[in-house]
């Protein structure tokens, strides 16, 4: 029981604050710029709104100060 917990937390953390952003790249197609707080979140959501897909580019930033920080990871991807 304790493992579903677990499980069942990580799922709602991980799918948490993501947001998605269809931008034009540029050779004209659509593709997708992902961020979120957790890179494993940001691949959830590209295999839930492409399926299939290729990844641009990714990029990471860090903030914060007095031993606090965040992240939030950037994911750019083109569906397939």
């Amino acid at each position: 029981m304790r493992i579903l917990g677990v499980a069942v937390l990580s799922a709602a953390l991980l799918g948490g604050c993501v947001t998605v952003k269809p931008i034009v790249g540029p050779d004209g197609s659509t593709e997708q710029l992902i961020a979120c707080p957790e890179v494993e979140g940001c691949y959830q959501k590209a295999h839930e709104i492409c399926g299939k897909y290729t990844i641009v580019n990714t990029s990471t930033s860090v903030s914060g100060s007095g031993g606090s920080a965040e992240s939030q990871t950037q994911l750019l991807v083109k569906c397939q």
